[in-house]
């Protein structure tokens, strides 16, 4: 039995997640019941066959965060080889029932190997989280990382950049990633003022959460190794603009620290964030010959299409709705008005989309405001605790954020 403290904000986050996987391991929900139910469950279920790097990665990094969480909702002291343990066996008890399920459901391909997958991935998650050796925990800072909002928000802008994570050092695909800088270069001013604005969003978190470890040549270094890196990820392409936008914050970012402050330069943030956004999604406005449908099922078009760039997309999202919701609320104590207001935006969009070409009206954009909404609130009442291995240590407080 895994030792929960059900009091704790980790607690609800451990059971979001936990929701957020069974819907997406279950979705569309059309449950029938096949013939031949034994033959199907010995082929199915008891599929070993390799499906290749990507669908192995996917698994594992998939379950990473619910591992992560999962630990750091169980009580003091936390026990980095028990826990781990326990969590590691009630996750390969859970995936493999989401499997079984799967066996109803006339779409999905049942697997015991992405079960075995799903609990490595929490295996790496929970020790990960009850070691409190790795930077986000205590140490100088007496503080855990990972409870930082900003921090987390920028996380996601590098998985929306980074994903799949899968290196490759075949030189075809080298090829085809220089190809739009060496080959066929072309610039867009609409991509340069994206990524601009995501790393400059990204050095306004960093300097509001490490303060004075931010500095002009870690930045450069690191957008420089993030660029440097996306040469060698399958799937992965360099362009003119994407550079461009990126060096681009820079000089931008220590003007705007020089002459603007800190609340001026948040609103001119979340004025770029909103544009870019709002451009992106009603682009290239033109009119759709007939009104299309509106889908109320969330997350209906994260289902179908490529699993990879929904992915990144989502990340993206999170990352942009995520940023304008924090600026908000560090102004603005009410967190009603400011969901309501992303809310309303985002759905003004989603209604203007079922008339334009290209774009799929759905409900899926503002249920992701309410849950960030649901997120921040949230993170107000996390508290630092103290693992195991830092109890000794009495400079290691107990904080609330």
């Amino acid at each position: 039995m895994i030792p929960f403290d059900n009091k704790t904000t980790e607690y609800k986050f451990f059971l979001a997640l936990t929701c957020l996987i069974v819907y997406g391991h279950l979705y569309p929900f059309q449950f029938i019941l096949p013939s031949h139910l034994f033959e199907l469950t010995r082929i199915s279920i008891l599929n070993v066959i390799y499906s290749g790097f990507t669908d192995t990665v996917s698994n594992i990094l998939l379950f990473v965060p619910l591992g992560f969480i999962a630990v750091r909702s169980c009580r003091l002291p936390l026990k980095p080889f028990s826990y781990t343990l326990r969590i590691t066996v009630f996750c390969f008890v859970f995936a493999f029932l989401l499997q079984l399920i799967q066996l109803f459901i006339e779409t999905r391909v049942p697997s015991l190997l992405d079960a075995v997958l799903n609990a490595f991935g929490c295996a790496i998650g929970s020790y990960a989280g009850s070691v409190t050796k790795l930077r986000f925990f205590g140490g100088k800072r007496q503080r855990e990382l990972w409870m930082s909002a900003p921090i987390l928000l920028c996380m996601a802008m590098i998985f929306s950049i980074m994903l799949p994570f899968i290196p490759t050092l075949d030189v075809g695909s080298l090829k085809n990633s220089l190809k739009p800088v060496l080959l066929n270069p072309e610039f867009s001013m609409e991509k340069m003022f994206r990524y601009m604005t995501y790393w400059l969003v990204f050095c306004h978190f960093l300097l509001y959460d490490l303060k004075k470890e931010v500095t002009f040549k870690r930045l450069f270094l690191g957008i420089t190794a993030v660029l440097i890196s996306q040469i060698f990820i399958e799937g992965r392409v360099l362009a003119i603009a994407k550079i461009a936008g990126s060096y681009a914050a820079l000089p931008v970012w220590y003007f705007m620290t020089k002459r603007l402050s800190f609340q001026g330069i948040s609103w001119i943030l979340i004025l770029m964030l909103v544009s870019i956004h709002t451009l992106y999604a009603l682009s290239p406005f033109e009119p759709a010959g007939n009104l299309k449908s509106f889908n109320f099922i969330p997350f209906a078009g994260f289902m179908h299409g490529s699993m990879l760039h929904n992915t990144i997309m989502f990340f993206e999202k999170l990352f942009i709705f995520g940023s304008v919701m924090w600026i908000l609320e560090q102004k603005w104590s009410g967190w009603k008005l400011y969901t309501a207001l992303c809310f309303s935006w985002t759905a003004l969009i989603e209604i203007l989309q079922i008339g334009l070409s290209g774009h799929t009206p759905e409900v899926s954009d503002p249920v992701i405001i309410l849950l960030i909404a649901l997120w921040l609130r949230q993170y107000r009442h996390l508290k630092y605790r103290i693992p195991v291995d830092a109890r000794e240590d009495p400079s290691m407080e107990r904080r609330e954020m």
